[in-house]
């Protein structure tokens, strides 16, 4: 099984957050989608086809990020975080040191997930 961490406009419990080339932050609402691995084509064309430039997706331990413009990055490292709150501050560090990152919100905790090589 993969787990596609796609981009959606409702409010979401899970946030992705993500520096562009110019260093400017970006947060979207993410739905996590656990799908089989032959369903990653259909999964990537149908987020392009939607505007999407790039998709970020996990499997067996590892995390991607799929650019429609450019190869795929395998990611191998995953740093994890749990708090009772995630700071702004944190967010921003973990966005500076590994490019991004997704926070999880839940009941009484909240993680924050950073890949990196």
């Amino acid at each position: 099984m993969i787990t596609v961490y796609e981009c959606k406009k409702e409010e979401s419990n899970v946030k992705g957050y993500w520096k562009d080339d110019k260093g400017i932050l970006h947060v979207d609402n993410i739905q996590l989608k656990f799908l089989p691995q032959d369903s990653l084509p259909y999964i990537l064309n149908n987020n392009y086809k939607r505007g999407e430039l790039a998709v970020f997706y996990t499997f067996n331990n590892k995390a991607y990020i799929a650019s429609q413009h450019a190869e795929t990055i395998e990611l191998q490292k995953c740093i994890l975080k749990t708090a009772d709150t995630i700071s702004e501050e944190t967010i921003k560090e973990y966005c500076d040191l590994y490019n991004g990152c997704t926070v999880f919100k839940g009941i009484k905790k909240q993680q924050i997930e950073a890949w990196t090589n």
